[in-house]
This record gives C-alpha cells, structure tokens and sequence, in this order.
C-alpha cells in the first residue's frame, strides 16, 4: 500500500495516495539552565528573528520596515537581534542602511547552543516565519517557531501552524502580506500578555513539552504503522 507523509492536516490524498498528517517536532530544552534565568531588565523591548539560511520568505524585512514606521512616532527603545547567515542577510544589512535604523539592528550570523541561548535569554519576543506567502505556502511548520515555545518566548507569525492554536495568547498571528509589521501593536500584544498571563514562560514551556515534542507530533505515522505492522504479521497466520 502505497502512502504519503505531509505535515498539513486538512489533505487526505495527494494524487490518489493515502495521506498521514503530522507537523515537526522539537525536543524541549527547558531543562538547560538559561531557562530558569531571570531576564535582565532593560528599557529596550529586544526582538529575536533566528534562521540557519536567512531567506526572503521569512519576512524579516517587513519587521525592519516597521520598525523604521515605529521610531516616527515612538522613542528608539526597540532593538531586533538577528541570528543566521546567507544572502537575503545582505539585503536586510542594506535595507537597515538604507532606513537609517542599522543601530538598532544586531546581526550576529550563526550562533550555536550557548551563545544562540544567551542571546534569546535576553529578548522579549520573537519573529516566527511572515513571508510564506512569497513561495505560495499556506500552512507553517517552522522549526523557530517550537524553538520560541521551548524557550517560554512569544512570537508573531502569519501562517497558520497546526501546532499553535489561534485562541491560546502565547503567540499572535499577523496577516500575510508585504506589508510593514505594526512594531506598536505587537509591543502592546507584549504587555498585555504580561499583565494577563505572568506566568506566560512556564506556560508555553509545558506547552511545548505537552504538544510539541516528537512523540506528540509524530504519533500518527507510529499508530499507522504499529497497525500496518500488526495487520502484516496476522496475514501471515
């Protein structure tokens, strides 16, 4: 029997093939010590946009587009901590140049475990994947985004991902466009959850160990064949 793996849910078939639906998975990490840290207190609201071949559909521009909106009207108490390399990296070093916002704005290329963990322990929210509509995608799975969750940090993203329920407040999504991030709304989006849910970290930790981690996601392909498994070895009876 032929079959298909894909990671969204609403297709039963591709091209007459039977399909079992999972998303990626992610081994939570709040056993590290990072996690228990307090965050140091700062005037500035620390933005982190993390991916290993920075691209143009992670929409990172239309979050440095908003901030440049941002400072017309409001002090410069932003600052976006980008980790990753490859060449949409130039084009948003140039973008930032071009907007007069380059110090705002921390490029660190790649970062591995500790020093990509300090830097997230410092950040207030994240940047999840906003340019899937660039490639004509329309359902997220990203690995950053599990990332966030693992380490209780909120972030925006603007494809809907089966793993991250609309109604729960860990996460916003935004529209997927072209459009400039609203930097002011995702500030106050910020507060408020800090006002509602002040125990929001621990929250989304045990979230992530609950729901995210792979023998959650991947339960459906194992029960599909532990069944196929045990139909095969009765057939031979």
């Amino acid at each position: 029997m032929l079959i298909k793996l894909f990671v969204a849910q609403t297709f039963l078939s591709i091209y007459g093939i039977d399909v079992i639906s999972f998303s990626n998975g992610f081994e939570p990490m709040a056993t590290l010590p990072t996690h228990n840290l307090p965050k140091p207190k700062s005037p500035i609201v620390n933005i982190l946009a993390i991916a290993s071949n920075i691209s143009d559909w992670h929409g990172f521009d239309r979050v440095i587009l908003g901030m440049a909106d941002y400072i017309k009207k409001k002090d410069s108490n932003i600052c976006l901590h980008i980790i990753g390399d490859g060449t949409e990296k130039n084009n948003l070093e140039k973008l930032a140049n071009t907007l007069q916002i380059s110090s705002l704005i921390k490029f660190y290329g790649y970062k591995y475990e500790t020093e990509l963990l300090e830097i997230a322990q410092t950040c207030d929210f994240a940047i999840g994947t906003l340019g899937m509509h660039r490639k004509g995608v329309n359902f997220d799975s990203s690995l950053k985004s599990r990332f966030y969750a693992s380490l209780g940090l909120p972030f925006i993203l603007s494809t809907k991902d089966i793993c991250f329920d609309n109604n729960l407040p860990y996460w916003k999504y935004v529209e997927g466009n072209d459009n400039s991030i609203e930097i002011e709304q995702i500030i106050d989006y910020y507060n408020n959850l800090k006002v509602s849910n002040p125990n929001y970290k621990d929250e989304m930790i045990a979230y992530c160990k609950q729901n995210l981690a792979w023998e959650h996601t991947f339960k459906n392909p194992i029960a599909f064949f532990k069944t196929e498994n045990r139909a095969s070895s009765l057939s031979h009876l």
